[in-house]
């Protein structure tokens, strides 16, 4: 009887709060398994940096193709994105580079000390 009633348990959803009124309180915890409800993409990051989402982290290497969970591409996309947003920053081959006014930087017209 305790076998047919494990075998139609449904494991709850990743993120699901359980005993949510409770001091006991938890959320189920995401596991890499649980990250193929995202379809899997390819790419090959311009910079090594890792990202954590939903607490799993993932290291992505400068100049090497990895295979992720397309949240992953996402958020790095965003990062990238928000880089080049920044004002004062300049790319290079080996990644962004920030310059400082003083530091052999261009100002702008209306900075300029005469």
């Amino acid at each position: 009887m305790a076998e047919e009633k494990k075998a139609t348990e449904v494991k709850p959803l990743p993120g699901t709060v359980l005993d949510k009124n409770l001091p006991s309180a938890r959320k189920v915890p995401w596991t890499y398994n649980d990250m193929s409800i995202y379809p899997q993409v390819t790419f090959t990051p311009e910079e090594t940096i890792k990202i954590t989402v939903h607490g799993l982290m993932y290291q992505l290497i400068s100049d090497h193709e990895v295979t992720v969970p397309s949240i992953i591409q996402e958020i790095y996309m965003e990062h990238r994105k928000a880089l080049r947003k920044q004002p004062g920053v300049i790319y290079t081959d080996t990644g962004p580079v920030k310059v400082s006014a003083g530091a052999g930087a261009l100002e702008p017209e209306a900075t300029k000390q005469v």
